[in-house]
């Protein structure tokens, strides 16, 4: 292909590398979708396990984030690259997608090509939500033994592969690379390996001390004999050593995992044990069944690797709805991930998902047809139901025939009278970190699904605070104080279905941390769209103070939600 063809696509199109004649003559474009690649967000270093989200004096269990296992997801969809590929996105909805970024930690975009350069939109879509998001570089079958007896043969080539895969995750923003050495290695081989490796993991961390390096469980040291071990010992040790961490392959037992914990010692959350959703040889049978596997790998304090959760769109019958698989999939296995948020103000999101059957500006409609591209995803809150009907469920759950930006929106639902004022739907886990003598500035936009004749509230938002002395503990201990905000509705019948409203509540709280947000409705006549939640911290001016939060910390939970806010104003456009 001409080098003017390659540029053409490297601004249009996300390619693999497939040769090593190709990877070795690599050179940055000289205009490419890289320039659009996202830096990573800040998130919280800490998390929270799961626990009753819609209760509101529900506690959340603060935990370091160094101290819990961590959660992997390997993409692998149909061979990867399909309408994803495409830097200005497509018109199919339907495309796959993955939206529970708040609960995991890695991200790998994989496929069977010699070189997987993730995506755009995928590494945006990670990067929105602080997750690193990793190539893979895959050899396998007779052809890639050839390859590296190849490469041991040439020095020079060797330093070509390590150095091009040094300038390719630098070049392309990603953090990272899967390695997947799945053939065997000659003697003569192995130390061209080593060498390689061992260049490209310094030449990468030199530019970026944070990219990380995870190998994949499959050829054994020192013999290069291609045999899953299906947990750690002496015989991958070594590539684990040189690594920040260990895919182990799929077919472990308990018995495999109790000498993984032995062998690993205080690494023991580098070790990510690998379960396939499509229950190849795999523990529990994969599937909706897969929460099987992450009992047990949690049960043991081992990080987990969930390779292929796209089988719940590639066996989605035609009687079934693929997104509506995917939330129950994951809904299964929410009590073994951790949740983390944000951690950088300023902070906005539309909750758009990244596609839509139409797409929105402001609440009006600016294309008027199906759309699909991830970078537009808005950082997600973690843990919707998002599978039942309203009537079922008083959850939040994302609704797409309504935004305020991008596609679609959240939908709060009634809650039943006697539940008023004890069930809050959380917005965000969060730490929004406020000093002194500034202050807060949050906006929301939101809207009643059904018509209010008269101005009312809708909801209250309300926000968890750890004022700063307590800030480094987050302990049972922790005192956390709560302020309520009412969102109120000024809409009249006349002025349509488009109408937003838009309220701004600007206040100070002290030097404090942000944790929580939660929205509770506080009638149980109308679901409520949120289209836009967004926070700032800005020099404090008393002159510009147009709200004052009422603290819920002095009211117990029968009390709270009867509260007199007619002395709270609202700012609202």
């Amino acid at each position: 292909m001409a080098t003017d063809d390659k540029q053409r696509l490297d601004i249009f199109e996300c390619l693999p590398i497939e040769k090593i004649e190709d990877l070795v003559i690599w050179k940055r474009p000289n205009v490419s979708w890289a320039g659009l690649v996202k830096k990573i967000e800040k998130r919280t270093d800490y998390c929270c396990s799961s626990y009753p989200v819609c209760s509101f004096n529900s506690k959340p269990n603060f935990m370091k984030a160094h101290s819990v296992p961590k959660t992997l997801v390997c993409h692998d969809m149909k061979g990867g690259y399909l309408d994803d590929r495409w830097v200005n996105g497509s018109e199919n909805s339907d495309e796959y997608k993955f939206l529970l970024w708040s609960c995991i930690d890695i991200f790998v975009y994989f496929s069977h090509k010699f070189i997987t350069i993730p995506p755009l939109c995928w590494i945006n879509a990670g990067h929105t939500h602080g997750v690193k998001v990793l190539g893979t570089i895959i050899t396998e079958g007779s052809e890639g033994a050839k390859l590296w007896d190849r490469m041991a043969a040439s020095r020079t080539m060797i330093r070509e592969f390590a150095f091009r895969l040094t300038l390719i995750c630098d070049h392309y923003g990603f953090d990272g690379y899967l390695i997947n050495i799945e053939n065997t290695i000659s003697k003569e081989a192995m130390a061209a390996l080593f060498y390689g490796l061992d260049l490209l993991i310094k030449n990468v961390k030199t530019l970026s001390p944070d990219k990380i390096f995870i190998w994949y469980d499959a050829v054994n040291f020192p013999s290069g004999e291609l045999k899953w071990q299906n947990k750690l010992n002496n015989l991958n040790r070594k590539f684990f050593d040189m690594c920040d961490g260990i895919f182990l392959n799929y077919g472990w037992s308990e018995e495999d995992l109790i000498a993984t914990v032995e062998e690993s010692g205080s690494r023991k959350t580098d070790v990510y044990v690998g379960v396939d959703v499509f229950g190849r040889g795999c523990f529990g049978g994969g599937g909706f069944t897969t929460c099987e596997a992450m009992e047990v790998i949690r049960k043991h304090g081992l990080s987990a690797a969930i390779f292929a959760p796209g089988w719940a769109y590639e066996k989605c019958g035609e009687d079934e709805i693929a997104d509506n698989r995917d939330f129950m999939f994951w809904e299964l296995l929410n009590k073994y991930v951790y949740c983390y948020g944000p951690a950088q103000l300023p902070f906005k999101s539309s909750f758009c998902r990244g596609f839509g059957l139409k797409k929105y500006k402001e609440g009006k409609v600016v294309k008027d047809h199906s759309w699909y591209n991830l970078s537009d995803m808005n950082h997600l809150p973690a843990l919707l139901s998002g599978i039942h009907e309203v009537e079922e469920s008083s959850c939040f759950m994302y609704y797409q025939n309504d935004a305020y930006n991008g596609g679609g929106c959240l939908l709060v639902k009634p809650q039943k009278k006697e539940d008023i004022g004890k069930h809050s739907d959380r917005l965000f886990f969060c730490d929004f970190y406020l000093q002194y003598h500034r202050k807060i500035h949050i906006k929301i936009a939101s809207k009643p699904l059904l018509t209010v004749s008269d101005p009312t509230t809708l909801f209250d938002l309300i926000l968890s605070i750890i004022d700063h002395v307590d800030c480094d503990d987050h302990s049972e201990e922790t005192v956390i104080r709560k302020l309520c905000l009412p969102v109120i509705s000024n809409i009249k019948p006349e002025d349509g279905p488009d109408k937003w409203v838009i309220s701004d509540f600007i206040f100070e709280i002290g030097c404090a941390h942000i944790v929580r947000v939660d929205c509770r409705l506080i009638s149980d006549k109308t679901p409520i769209l949120i289209g836009y939640f967004s926070v700032s911290s800005e020099e404090a001016d008393l002159s510009r103070i147009i709200s004052v939060p009422i603290d819920l910390t002095k009211y117990s939970e029968e009390t709270c939600s009867a509260v007199n806010v007619s002395n709270v104003l609202c700012g609202e456009e």
